[in-house]
C-alpha cells in the first residue's frame, strides 16, 4: 500500500481575522502568520496548513503581508515534497522511511528557511530553531 503524504500541495486561503484572535494564533506576529502542523496516522502523513491575515490590514499592507506568508507557504511545500520524494525513495528501496526523524527535521529545516528569510528582510531574526538529536536520515 505505501505511505501517503497529503495537504502539502496546494496554498491555503487565507483568513481575514481580528487583531486579537492574530496575535493570540500566530505567536507574536501582529499582522498574519503562515501555521502548519501534521498528523501521522500509521502510513498516512497529513498537512494542515493556513495563512491568517489580520482583517483590518489596509489595501496597501494586504498583498505585502500575503505575500510574505505566502512565502513561508513556499518555502514548506519545498519542504514536504522533499520529504515525500525521501520516504518515497526509502520505501521502495526496502528501508525504514524514518519518518518521524524526517519530520523532526523538516520542522528544523522550515525554522531556518524562516530564521533566513526574517534576516533578509528585516536583517534580524527572533527563530530559534534545535536541531534534532537523530541524525538526519540519508
Amino acid at each position: 500500500m505505501g505511505i501517503k503524504i497529503t495537504g502539502f500541495d496546494k496554498p491555503p486561503s487565507p483568513q481575514s481575522l481580528p487583531s486579537d484572535v492574530i496575535a493570540k494564533e500566530c505567536s507574536g506576529e501582529k499582522n498574519g502568520c503562515f501555521l502548519w502542523n501534521y498528523d501521522v496516522n500509521g502510513d498516512n502523513v497529513k498537512f494542515k496548513t493556513r495563512i491568517l491575515l489580520r482583517n483590518d490590514l489596509s489595501k496597501s499592507e494586504l498583498p505585502d503581508v500575503l505575500e510574505h506568508e505566502r512565502h513561508h507557504w513556499r518555502d514548506f511545500n519545498r519542504l514536504a515534497v522533499e520529504l515525500k520524494a525521501a520516504v518515497e525513495k526509502a520505501a521502495k528501496a526496502g528501508q525504514d522511511p524514518q519518518i518521524d526523524d524526517r519530520l523532526e527535521w523538516m520542522l528544523y529545516d522550515y525554522c531556518r528557511a524562516a530564521a533566513a528569510f526574517h534576516r533578509q528582510i528585516e536583517h534580524m531574526s527572533f527563530e530559534i530553531c534545535d536541531q534534532p538529536k537523530n541524525d538526519r536520515p540519508k
